[in-house]
């Protein structure tokens, strides 16, 4: 609308600019139909808020937000008994806030002991293999790739269509934080203890606490109580 207007340069010494700005009559002019413009506005923004506020109520009436939950919660029930169906096992699942699982890929190449779980945001790519030990925990948004691009082709960039699939192994006892990432061909030990966040790029030796990205060592468990633990099958 200020397009109609005439206008005049103004040059600002202070940050060194020039400025349009409309001429006094041309002010006017766009002062009083602001003041129309703005009755209007506030006409049509309090009818939207009417209306949002009154969807609201009545959604609100109708447990619209729990109706969804269930929903959602019985679509990704759904989903997991699939899953067990094409990779052939039991698959233990955490809600812990939204988003639930999803294996992409050869999902005959995953495997899970019975024993451990998996939790919200959980996203594994199966196609090289994925094979994960007994008493598995772990925190939300775990992510695990099996597959990688080529970047080393001398013949397109940044990668080329090959697929090179790379085992990833997770061993018995492991318990990883939130939001962890594991690359392909990782090996991870047993009793091993990821940090939330953490990026394993490397294999991991049994026991060892590791952190950061990429995953270094800590530190290591008390190997001689987790071995008596372990013999006296106190396990959780």
């Amino acid at each position: 609308m200020a397009g109609r207007y005439l206008t005049k340069m103004v040059y600002c010494k202070t940050h060194k600019k020039i400025y349009h700005r409309l001429t006094e009559k041309d002010n006017k002019i766009d002062n009083k139909m602001s003041k129309n413009d703005k009755l209007n506005h506030i006409r049509i923004t309090s009818t939207k808020n009417a209306i949002k506020n009154l969807v609201l109520k009545i959604l609100l009436f109708i447990n619209y937000d729990i109706l969804i939950d269930k929903l959602v919660s019985l679509y990704e029930q759904v989903k997991l008994r699939r899953y067990e169906k094409l990779t052939g096992g039991v698959i233990n699942y955490v809600a812990q806030g939204k988003g639930g699982i999803i294996l992409a890929g050869a999902l005959e190449k995953f495997k899970i002991a019975p024993t451990s779980h998996l939790k919200s945001g959980t996203f594994i790519e199966c196609s090289g293999g994925v094979a994960i030990g007994q008493y598995f925990h772990t925190g939300r948004n775990l992510t695990i790739f099996s597959t990688n691009h080529n970047y080393k082709t001398p013949r397109t960039i940044p990668y080329d269509e090959v697929s090179i699939e790379q085992p990833v192994v997770i061993g018995d006892f492991v318990w990883c934080g939130a939001n962890v990432t594991i690359v392909p061909g990782v090996t991870i030990g047993e009793g091993v203890i990821i940090g939330a966040g953490a990026v394993v790029t490397k294999d991991i030796p049994d026991y060892a606490v590791v952190g950061g990205n990429p995953a270094k060592i800590i530190k290591f468990r008390d190997i001689q109580h987790f071995k008596l633990l372990k013999d006296e099958k106190l396990w959780y």
